[in-house]
C-alpha cells in the first residue's frame, strides 16, 4: 500500500508494565486499540475505500519506524495487534 500523503492519527500511548500483562489483557488493549484506530480511520476515508487494508498499512509503518527509535513496547503492541488482525481475516 502506498500513498504520498499521511494522516495522523494520534499518538500511541502504551503502559510501561506492557510486557507483564497476561494473554488476556494483551489482547483486551490490542482489540482496544483497534477499535480505536478503525474509528479515526471511518471518519477519515471515504467507505468504499478498504479500511482494514489501510489499517495494516498504518501498523506496518509504524512498527518500522518505531524499531527504529528504539520503542519496543510500542514495536511489541502494535505485532500483537498485527497478529490479532490476522487471525480475524
Amino acid at each position: 500500500m502506498e500513498h504520498k500523503e499521511t494522516v495522523d492519527i494520534g499518538e500511541l500511548n502504551i503502559p510501561k508494565d506492557y510486557f507483564k500483562f497476561t494473554h488476556r489483557q494483551r489482547v483486551s488493549l490490542c482489540n482496544t486499540i483497534i477499535d480505536s484506530m478503525l474509528h479515526i480511520i471511518d471518519r477519515s476515508v471515504e467507505p468504499e475505500i478498504d479500511r482494514l487494508e489501510i489499517l495494516d498499512g498504518i501498523i506496518e509503518s509504524s512498527i518500522i519506524t518505531n524499531l527504529g527509535d528504539e520503542n519496543y513496547e510500542v514495536v511489541q503492541v502494535l505485532s500483537d495487534v498485527k497478529t490479532l488482525l490476522t487471525k480475524n481475516e
